[in-house]
């Protein structure tokens, strides 16, 4: 987890470009709502300091919406840049960096918050801009007034990264000034401090009008994967399935903390991505696995998923094994698949069963597991 980073997500916005869909950010997008969505990619790249700006009266509105994630509400103002300043003022001043993003960017990856958020360590202040396509001229009215060069302007995306003073101070001399701008980066670049600017992503939209939210409701690709692994039982290891530790005499052997449940769950999970096995992302050749906890691993891959939208909707696990019997702490590895997908335990299904005396696995000698996994891609442009 990144504990030096709060983020503040502005979500006290209107909806009125939306017509009659209503609030945008409570707009379910393949099974979840936007600003969950949102909330979550935070979530999944390790920032879990967050604070969500919504207007006065709506908190449990937006708590339901984001549930079960963990935010701090923070009542807005009437414009963006109060929102911020409200958002900025809750974040703790032993808090060194914030990063600011908008509520209806839900696609932001893992990846793009990196990125960010590294430039935003080493200048102080980062924005993510894409490269424009098409010519852009400066009109006032009808009539062109500035011929700008393309290749010197970026289209601006969020998150925007700050050290949280500058963006506390870059807030305060606006009020005091009475200036507005349409983003954060602009507030800090008046004050004379250097923005750094990082690659940002064409699948980080914003969604402002019905057209865009129509871009993403579309029918949901579903792909389903199988994964599978067996590992075995040995004096002098501990037994760990999904992340229970399971006392029991014997143990799994393996690089890793051998948790075979979670391993052929990761197997499941890559097969139906397309992302070839586990051995090719976490090698047993490689020391930093060595003893490694297969849930954490199992983290990585749903973050992996997360970044190419693709989200885990139902998992299936088969566990083939002598003794000791699982049946009390089935419901505790359930809670830590789900957890670990970001998906509810009735989501996650668990069964367990002998192999009548027969093989390895009946001489008590293995454990064995098998995976199912149902992925739903989300598409857009």
């Amino acid at each position: 987890m990144v504990m030096d980073t709060a983020v503040v997500i502005t979500a006290a916005g209107s909806s009125r470009r939306m017509g009659g869909l209503g609030n945008k950010l409570a707009i379910n997008i393949n099974g979840k709502p936007v600003i969950q969505r949102t909330v979550e990619a935070f979530v999944q790249a390790g920032l879990s300091d967050v604070y969500l700006v919504v207007p006065l009266g709506s908190e449990a509105f937006f708590r339901e919406l984001v549930h079960p994630l963990a935010v701090t509400l923070v009542t807005g103002g009437a414009t963006r840049q109060a929102s911020v300043c409200a958002g900025l003022a809750a974040v703790p001043e032993t808090t060194e960096f914030v990063l600011i993003h908008d509520g209806a960017r839900p696609f932001v990856s893992s990846a793009l918050i990196a990125r960010v958020l590294a430039a935003t360590r080493e200048h102080g202040a980062c924005l993510p801009g894409l490269p424009l396509s098409d010519t852009v001229y400066e009109a006032g009215g009808e009539h062109l007034t500035k011929v700008l060069a393309r290749d010197d302007c970026v289209a601006v995306q969020t998150p925007q990264g700050f050290r949280r003073a500058l963006a506390a101070q870059a807030h305060r001399q606006a009020q005091a000034d009475r200036v507005t701008a349409t983003d954060d980066a602009a507030l800090a670049f008046r004050l004379g401090h250097r923005v750094a600017v990082v690659a940002g992503e064409q699948a980080n939209v914003k969604l402002t009008t019905p057209d865009d939210i129509a871009r993403f409701i579309a029918p949901s690709v579903t792909r389903v994967g199988f994964g599978m692994d067996v590992h075995r039982l040995v004096p002098g290891r501990r037994l760990v399935l999904a992340g229970v530790v399971i006392p029991y005499n014997l143990g799994l052997l393996g690089h890793s903390d051998a948790d075979v449940v979670a391993h052929a769950v990761i197997d499941a999970l890559l097969g139906s991505a397309g992302l070839g096995d586990i051995g090719q992302h976490f090698p047993d050749t490689d020391e930093r696995y060595r003893d490694a906890a297969s849930m954490e691993l199992l983290r990585v891959v749903v973050s992996m998923l997360s970044s190419r939208h693709m989200d885990p909707i139902h998992i299936d696990v088969t566990l083939l094994l002598e003794a000791p019997k699982i049946g009390i702490y089935r419901d505790a590895m359930r809670g830590n698949l789900a957890a670990a997908l970001n998906i509810e335990p009735g989501q996650v299904n668990i069964k367990a069963t002998t192999n009548e005396g027969l093989g390895y696995v009946g001489a008590g000698e293995g454990v064995v597991c098998y995976a199912a996994v149902t992925l739903r891609l989300i598409q857009g442009d």
